[in-house]
C-alpha cells in the first residue's frame, strides 16, 4: 500500500513497473523479485514474493544528488516481522530465493534484457563482467562504490569483475573466526587496489549491521540477499545463491567451533548442505578442503582468558547492551523458537546438568525447569520452552532429535570428507559430548572402533 493504495500482486508490479526502462527495474533467478521505477523525482521501490505477490515492503525516495538521504525500509519492526512470519530458516538467513540458482552460478541483474541469464563467476568471464560493470555505471554513476566481501566463495570473481579506480570494499568476516580466509580478503582487496576495512559483526541483526555500515558510503555493491532487501536505495544486487550457502554453512562450523562444539558444528553445517541440496555439490569438496588446512586450528577450545574477553567485548558492545526483555524481542525478531530460557545462563546450565531418564520422558524437562526457576522466571516463558530448543546440551540434544543427523556424519565420514583422527579430536574437545553420545557418533559412522575421552 502507498498513499493508501493497494500496488497489486507481483505480476502486476512486474508489468508495471517494466516500462520504466533502464532507470530502475531489477530482478533475479528464483521466487524473489526487487522491481523500481524512478519517475521524475519519486523513487519507488517495492520487494515482492515473486510467488505469493504479496510486497514484504515499500518505500517511496525523493531523488536527490546527496545520496546519504537513501535509507532503508522506515518501519524495521514491522519489516523484522514479516521477515519472520515468511521464513522457517533455522538460521534466518534469506537465502531461500536464491538457493535454487546452480551451486558456482550467479545472475548480474542490472537492466531487464538480464534479467535470469546465469553466469559461471569465474572472474575473467567477459560477459559477466561486462554485464556487472555495466550495471555498476548505470546505477552508481560517479563516487566510490563499495563492495562487501563475505569471506564466501563468489567474492574473489565477484571483485575480479569489478576492477576500477573507484572500487572500495569492506568486509564482514568476524575477526578471530575467520582468521584463516584474513589472506584471501587481502589478496582480493590488493588485486583490485582497493582497501579492505573489517567490520565485527559478530552476535548483530542485519539492521544493526547496517548500522555499522552507516559511516560507509550510501551506496553498496553487494551479493547479499539479505541486505539488498533491506537498504535497496543503497544495494546494487547481484544474486550468487548456490556457493552463498557453502558459505552460510561454514560460518556455521567456525561459530559452533569458536563454541568448543566442533561435533555439533559439523552435524549443523552437513543438514543445512543437505536442506539447499548441496550435500553432492560443492558443498563436501569445499568443506574437505576447509578441513584440511584450517579447519584443526578451530578444534582447540578457548582457553578462560578468550573466554572472559569474548564476554566482556559483548557486554561492553554499544549495539549488544540489550535487557533482559530485549533479548527476548531480538530472539522473537530473528524468528527463532530460542526464549528466555535459553538465553538465561542459569536455565542453561540446569539444562546441561538434567539427567537422561528426565530428558527421554515427555514433559518431564518443562516441569523440571518450572520447579527450578518458581517464582524467577514467568511460567509463560518456561511453557514455551521446548527440550530442542536447549541445545547447548548436547546430551539433551541427543535424545530429543540427534539420531536423524547421525546418519549424515555417517555419509561424511564414509566419503573420507573428515578422517577418522579429525572426530577423535572432535570429541576429545567439545565439552558438552558425554561419552554415549561420541560411541553413537562411531557406530552411525561405521568406523568400528569406540574412542571416548572425556
Amino acid at each position: 500500500w502507498v498513499a493508501g493504495r493497494p500496488l497489486g500482486g507481483a505480476d502486476a508490479l512486474a508489468a508495471r513497473f517494466a516500462a520504466a526502462g533502464p532507470d530502475g527495474v531489477g530482478d533475479w533467478p528464483g521466487d524473489w523479485a526487487l522491481v523500481a521505477r524512478r519517475a521524475g523525482d519519486d523513487r519507488l521501490w517495492v520487494a515482492v514474493d515473486a510467488f505469493a505477490g504479496v510486497p514484504l515492503f515499500v518505500r517511496a525516495d525523493v531523488a536527490t544528488t546527496d545520496p546519504t538521504s537513501l535509507r532503508g525500509p522506515p518501519d524495521r519492526e514491522g519489516m523484522r516481522q514479516q521477515l519472520a512470519a515468511r521464513f522457517d530458516d533455522p538460521w534466518r538467513t534469506l537465502y531461500d530465493g536464491v538457493w535454487r540458482v546452480p551451486a558456482g552460478h550467479g545472475g548480474a541483474l542490472g537492466h531487464p534484457r538480464d534479467l535470469r541469464r546465469i553466469f559461471v563467476p569465474r572472474g575473467g568471464d567477459p560477459n559477466l563482467r561486462a554485464v556487472l560493470q555495466r550495471a555498476v555505471d548505470e546505477r552508481l554513476p560517479e563516487g566510490e562504490v563499495w563492495l562487501a566481501l563475505s569471506g564466501g566463495l563468489d567474492s574473489s570473481a565477484l571483485a575480479a569483475c569489478l576492477e576500477g579506480p573507484r572500487l572500495r570494499t569492506t568486509t564482514n568476516a568476524f575477526p578471530g573466526w575467520t582468521a584463516d580466509e584474513r589472506p584471501f580478503a587481502h589478496a582480493v582487496a590488493a588485486r583490485v587496489g582497493a582497501p579492505l576495512v573489517p567490520v565485527d559483526s559478530r552476535g548483530l541483526d542485519p539492521f544493526e549491521v547496517l548500522d555499522l555500515l552507516a559511516p560507509f558510503p550510501p551506496v553498496l555493491v553487494n551479493h547479499h540477499l539479505n541486505l539488498a532487501l533491506m537498504a535497496p536505495g543503497r544495494t546494487l544486487f547481484t544474486g550468487f545463491g548456490g556457493d552463498e550457502v557453502v558459505g552460510h554453512g561454514f560460518d556455521v562450523v567456525r561459530q559452533r567451533m569458536a563454541e568448543g562444539r566442533p561435533v555439533r558444528g559439523l552435524l549443523d553445517a552437513v543438514a543445512l548442505a543437505a536442506r539447499y541440496r548441496h550435500a553432492r555439490a560443492s558443498f563436501p569438496h569445499e568443506l574437505q578442503r576447509w578441513l584440511r588446512e584450517a579447519g584443526g586450528a578451530w578444534l582447540r577450545p578457548p582457553t578462560a582468558q578468550q573466554l572472559r574477553e569474548r564476554r566482556v567485548a559483548r557486554l561492553t558492545h554499544p549495539l549488544l547492551a540489550r535487557s533482559r526483555e530485549e533479548q527476548i524481542l531480538l530472539a522473537r525478531s530473528r524468528g527463532t523458537r530460542l526464549e528466555m530460557p535459553f538465553l538465561d545462563p542459569r536455565v542453561a546450565a540446569a539444562v546441561i546438568e538434567l539427567p537422561a531418564s528426565v530428558c527421554c520422558r515427555r514433559g518431564r524437562t518443562r516441569a523440571h525447569l518450572r520447579t527450578a526457576f518458581a517464582g524467577e522466571l514467568p511460567r509463560s516463558i518456561l511453557d514455551r520452552t521446548r527440550k530442542a530448543d536447549l541445545s547447548q546440551s548436547f546430551h539433551a540434544r541427543f535424545h530429543e532429535g540427534l539420531s536423524k543427523r547421525l546418519p549424515l556424519l555417517g555419509a561424511v565420514v564414509e566419503e573420507g570428507l573428515v578422517t577418522a583422527s579429525w572426530v577423535d579430536r572432535a570429541c576429545d574437545t567439545d565439552p558438552v559430548t558425554r561419552p554415549e553420545v561420541a560411541a553413537e557418533l562411531w557406530r552411525a559412522a561405521g568406523i568400528g572402533r569406540f574412542l571416548v575421552s572425556q
